[in-house]
């Protein structure tokens, strides 16, 4: 690996649908690699981590005035945009950890409800070109988390933390399944297996499945 690519942080993309656990794994995953590893770490949201991308999630998840078109394409355009500027802007971390990414534009694009299949078609063809030019480009710089648990769980998690439900979480525990295999389609068939590992949050405690985070690192050199 060449000068420049050493400079560049360890990026760490926590996935799964909502109820998961991502902002606890995020929280506390950032907390060990700071305190107990002494690296310089930087926790973010993907999709809040521009205004431009907050607006347009914000019109996702919680305005049930417009298309589903228009819901998917703005989620997809807060993700990619998001990505766009997070990875150009963490030199001087040795990781930087994201809830979310773009494989939640790729779970959209196959459950997203009532939109033409000749459109979802097309969104999926234009995100595998935008994943083959991220693969490209940073290469073996990223891991995803994947998260994953029962959608019954997830949705009484989310009942319970937060106390209502986004337009899609609304949907229910059918609309949570779907999202759930979404994102293992597409962790079986457009990431190698080498950067992604599946934990399921409802069989290990937190601090379990940090331990496993943290042995895959190891693993893997980045520890």
């Amino acid at each position: 690996m060449d000068t420049e690519q050493l400079k560049k942080p360890f990026f760490i993309f926590i996935e799964g649908a909502d109820g998961v656990g991502k902002s606890s794994t995020t929280t506390l995953l950032g907390e060990i690699l700071t305190n107990a590893w002494k690296k310089k770490v930087n926790k973010t949201l993907i999709m809040q981590f521009t205004e431009a991308g907050t607006l347009l999630r914000n019109i996702a998840i919680k305005d049930d005035t417009v298309s589903e078109e228009l819901k998917f394409l703005s989620y997809c355009f807060s993700t990619f945009y998001g990505l766009d500027k997070l990875i150009s802007g963490f030199d001087d971390k040795d990781f930087v950890i994201v809830d979310r990414s773009h494989a939640s534009t790729f779970a959209q694009s196959i459950c997203a409800a009532n939109m033409e299949e000749t459109t979802k078609s097309h969104a999926v063809k234009f995100f595998s070109v935008l994943n083959d030019k991220f693969k490209e480009t940073y290469k073996d710089r990223y891991l995803f988390v994947n998260l994953t648990v029962t959608p019954e769980v997830a949705l009484e998690r989310m009942q319970k933390s937060r106390g209502e439900l986004d337009l899609f979480e609304k949907r229910g525990p059918v609309y949570q399944e779907k999202i759930r295999q979404s994102y293992n389609t597409f962790f079986i068939y457009h990431i190698d297996k080498s950067n992604v590992i599946t934990i399921n949050t409802g069989e290990k405690p937190l601090v379990t499945v940090i331990d496993d985070i943290v042995l895959h690192l190891k693993e893997i050199g980045k520890l």
